[in-house]
């Protein structure tokens, strides 16, 4: 039993994917500056990867609605600041309930559409 155990442990630890998130930053603490100064460290790829940040105690807005074959936009609050947060379908994620509470690991960036600015968050994981 003990070793049935051990190594169901085993096995989600390895195989479970792990996010390395940069920090945790309560989301009215995320600005259009923050994410220019996290631009500034740019070119990102393999060696040099975007950071990926958490904000916690979020409530989903209504309007979650799918983007394209398995992603999903919804928007979410900290009842002081309502940003977007998609997922592009490049992993599986469960889309939450409207009015359910997340913690979330995203890559922050500028959504400039049609003129308009806006802060979005690329989600990577959402507990």
């Amino acid at each position: 039993m003990i070793n049935s155990q051990t190594y169901e442990d085993a096995v989600e630890e390895i195989f479970s994917p792990q996010i390395n998130i940069e920090m945790d930053i309560p989301l009215n603490d995320l600005t259009e500056s923050i994410i220019g100064e996290i631009e500034a460290l740019a070119p990102f790829g393999e060696e040099n990867p975007r950071p990926v940040f958490s904000s916690r105690n979020l409530l989903v807005k209504e309007g979650t609605r799918q983007i394209g074959k398995n992603g999903f936009k919804m928007w979410v609050t900290d009842n002081s600041t309502t940003c977007e947060a998609v997922s592009f379908g490049r992993i599986q994620l469960d889309v939450p309930r409207p009015g359910s509470g997340v913690n979330l690991a995203y890559i922050p960036s500028i959504n400039d559409w049609q003129g308009l600015q806006s802060i979005q968050l690329e989600l990577k994981d959402i507990q």
